[in-house]
């Protein structure tokens, strides 16, 4: 399903838009808002070719990925983490106020168990719950890279605080 998700955001398009990438900061950011799934996934899916293509075109040597406030949802974070499963080049990634619920935190958290090189992540402001606060908990206490993640406003209750603190324990 992982790999159907993947083809499905590959079929789309072909090129990005020429101000999503800004050369000068190797930073990908959207200049307007989205205002559909589809803006969101189109934007995703133009990215990539095909995951390999991926890391020696335009990925190559993006470091920060801003997508704060752009709507992505559910099937957008999908295709966001099977990039982040295979690229090698973002450190740094705003996924704020994106609507991203317990589903989406658990794939990227999944994504995040075998990417090694994302140090910071914003995924604040979004509805994660206690659900994904524990799917990201697991993913700190495997995943040492990450050395920042900012959780607030995310209706995360005594659980999900309690699993963030015990997986922080464990990674040093």
């Amino acid at each position: 399903q992982t790999e159907e998700t993947l083809q499905r955001g590959i079929q789309d398009v072909q090129n990005l838009p020429k101000d999503i990438k800004d050369e000068s900061t190797d930073e990908i950011a959207l200049s307007e808002p989205t205002t559909t799934m589809d803006d969101v996934k189109s934007l995703i899916r133009e990215e990539i070719e095909n995951s390999e293509q991926a890391l020696e075109t335009d990925w190559h040597n993006c470091q920060e990925l801003n997508l704060g406030e752009k709507r992505m949802g559910l099937e957008g974070i999908k295709v966001l983490a099977e990039v982040l499963k295979v690229n090698t080049t973002i450190t740094r990634i705003n996924l704020s106020k994106n609507d991203i619920n317990y589903e989406g935190a658990k794939a990227l958290a999944d994504a995040l168990k075998v990417n090694t090189t994302v140090t910071i992540i914003n995924l604040g402001w979004n509805q994660i719950g206690d659900e994904g606060a524990k799917a990201l908990a697991a993913t700190l206490k495997e995943n040492s890279t990450i050395t920042h993640i900012n959780l607030g406003d995310n209706r995360i209750g005594h659980e999900g605080a309690k699993a963030m603190a015990d997986a922080l324990k464990v990674n040093k």
